[in-house]
């Protein structure tokens, strides 16, 4: 049922799986469900807490942004010390690239409505997990009562408009950590989005100890498609242990993953050949988008940087999911052509088994 669930929020055209709508469909979840709870943050309470590179890229669009935050509950547990993983899902409902317009055969614009994968995966997720621990109530006892389990999603709309806020190419906009970046280009937006989201795991969740878990899954970049396929997504991750647990769970499920190199020694005597140094503004912290390649590695880098901030113990795993959300093909048995569901089966076997034996 949460493949299911996530392939229809993937495919779902984008002028019905709007930010709004997709929040709609996640606060379904919790219909006369007491083990999930919802929370939908508007545009201005988003404002309030300074998430402006999230909203930046919703920024040219009439549709308004809508952040979705979601817990599943154990009203059974008095263990005020648990630990806590985020799920984190890019949820841009429709991409066009704004300024930096997605032209041309090979830009896949017709398609940009599966640019949420990452969110419906996330969303798709919570709905097996929430299913699941109805079923076996002991072994949701047993992980929720060492674990908080959170997910993410920044949903917006990429949109090219006269509006006078709209995302320009060359803008600088401000983080919710503080940072500012330099927007070299409007279709690196998925990024923007989850830096804002990174911060709100650490800061409103509390994700900020060395026994603290975030998980982003985004179809961030193309160069990821280019180098593993539409087989495989990529793993960029800061812990080995738990870089090894998802290299498992993705071999168990099906949901197969490749693990990639940082390369961000920066405190190495190489500092200056660190991939990080693509990253460099001149106007700003940080740009979003390096001019040259490597894109899916540069595109780690960027968000790994924001979850440095404050605190370098948080146990981080970014999946590229660019390849194996869609095809064109039958994949799987249980998936017809289009949406693949891909990730629910990889972060369900991830967390029954592995959180259940921490």
């Amino acid at each position: 049922n949460g493949m299911i669930f996530t392939r229809q929020l993937i495919n779902a055209p984008a002028n019905i799986m709007t930010p709004f709508q997709l929040s709609k469909c996640a606060q379904s979840l919790s219909i006369n469900n007491d083990n999930i709870s919802i929370k939908v943050l508007n545009e201005n309470e988003c404002t309030q807490m300074g998430m402006h590179s999230y909203l930046s890229v919703g920024a040219a669009s009439d549709n308004s942004p809508h952040f979705i935050h979601i817990n599943l509950v154990n009203n059974n547990s008095n263990n005020n010390n648990k630990s806590k993983l985020v799920l984190i899902g890019k949820g841009v409902t429709f991409d066009s690239g704004g300024y930096n317009l997605k032209t041309g055969s090979g830009s896949s614009i017709e398609f940009m409505k599966y640019d949420m994968s990452g969110s419906a995966c996330v969303i798709g997720t919570f709905a097996t997990l929430s299913n699941y621990f109805k079923l076996y109530p002991d072994i949701a006892s047993k992980i929720l009562s060492k674990y908080d389990i959170h997910g993410c999603v920044a949903a917006c709309e990429n949109m090219i408009s006269g509006k006078p806020n709209a995302l320009h190419p060359g803008d600088i906009v401000t983080s919710a950590e503080g940072l500012t970046i330099e927007v070299n280009n409007t279709d690196a937006e998925g990024r923007l989005t989850l830096v804002d989201a990174i911060w709100y795991a650490k800061n409103k969740i509390g994700c900020n100890t060395s026994n603290d878990i975030i998980i982003d899954l985004a179809t961030l970049t193309g160069a990821m498609k280019i180098a593993t396929g539409n087989k495989i997504a990529g793993l960029f991750s800061n812990n080995d242990e738990l870089s090894d647990n998802l290299l498992n769970s993705g071999y168990y499920s099906g949901d197969r993953l490749w693990r990639m190199p940082l390369f961000d020694d920066n405190n190495s005597i190489d500092k200056e050949n660190s991939y990080m140094g693509l990253l460099d503004s001149d106007i700003a912290d940080i740009k979003n988008a390096a001019s040259t390649p490597p894109g899916a590695i540069t595109a780690a880098l960027f968000l790994k940087k924001f979850v440095d901030i404050g605190n370098t113990d948080i146990q981080w795993a970014h999946l590229d999911i660019a390849g194996p959300v869609w095809s064109d093909a039958k994949m799987y048995e249980v998936s017809n052509p289009g949406a693949t569901g891909y990730g629910v089966r990889l972060l369900t076997k991830y967390v029954l088994n592995y959180l259940i034996n921490e």
